[in-house]
């Protein structure tokens, strides 16, 4: 028997969307350091890298938990949770496609790539908070079909 969702305090939703604004800022201010791999050795690279990857799983964690509640509230399947914490694939698949093709700016290229991979991240992230007593093989198996006649 699953129990009903906790409705979470002003504080702790204030503190979940101070924690998204301050983990994007930090990305993109990242992002936007000019940064030549000629001029530096590999620690910087490498450290440089885990800076970025870092905010990006707290940006990640954070919507994740977030539609998590949300799934839970509304009864969605597991399907559906991951596919709407995963919502988070079109803002970054825009920026994508219009610095790739239109703009033809590589590091906008680089931007929208990592915010893509982000969106597996978010909805896996959101099925296992939404479903906690799920084992690794239940989350990420498919849906059953469709049936006309209901059993």
């Amino acid at each position: 028997m699953e129990s009903k969702p906790v409705e979470p305090t002003a504080r702790r939703k204030a503190a979940v969307s101070a924690g998204m604004l301050v983990s994007l800022s930090g990305f993109f201010w990242l992002v936007m350091v000019p940064f030549k791999v000629d001029d530096h050795d590999f620690l910087f690279a490498a450290g440089y890298l885990c800076a970025v990857y870092s905010a990006l799983g707290a940006v990640g964690f954070l919507w994740g938990a977030a539609f998590a509640y949300v799934a839970r509230k509304r009864n969605w399947s597991r399907r559906a949770c991951g596919i709407a914490a995963g919502s988070i694939f079109a803002i970054p698949a825009v920026y994508f496609i219009l610095s790739a093709f239109i703009f033809d700016n590589r590091r906008g290229t680089f931007v929208g790539l990592l915010l893509i991979t982000l969106a597996n991240f978010a909805g896996y992230v959101c099925k296992r908070l939404a479903y906690p007593k799920l084992t690794y093989e239940q989350l990420c198996e498919p849906e059953p079909p469709l049936s006309l006649f209901p059993r």
